[in-house]
């Protein structure tokens, strides 16, 4: 598979966050996505974002590695800003996470 093909994938395969998996995944995402959220606002701007997925990405959960490595952050965060409010929230993770 060529990088061209892979990158577009990742990013509708993106779980970055591990919202839907179990136990101390599950655990460490909300854990992440509360760090991550500097104005304690309940939702990630794209900054904000970026650190999520990198913490994520430290933890190993979801696809968070790869796209970080990939450099798809925009992509990914285009993907879960299902409403297009330009912040991304809890409840738009766990539903894109799901599908």
């Amino acid at each position: 598979m060529t990088k061209l093909t892979v990158l577009p994938a990742l990013a509708f395969a993106l779980i970055a966050t591990g919202a839907s998996a179990q136990g101390p995944d599950k655990e460490a995402a909300a854990k992440n996505f509360k760090a991550a959220d500097a104005n304690e606002d309940r939702k990630l701007d794209k900054a904000e974002f970026r650190k999520f997925i990198d913490l994520n990405a430290d933890d190993e959960l979801g696809r968070a590695p790869m796209v970080k490595r990939f450099n798809m952050y925009d992509t990914a965060f285009g993907r879960l800003d299902t409403d297009k409010s330009g912040y991304v929230t809890a409840d738009e993770v766990r539903a894109v996470s799901q599908q």
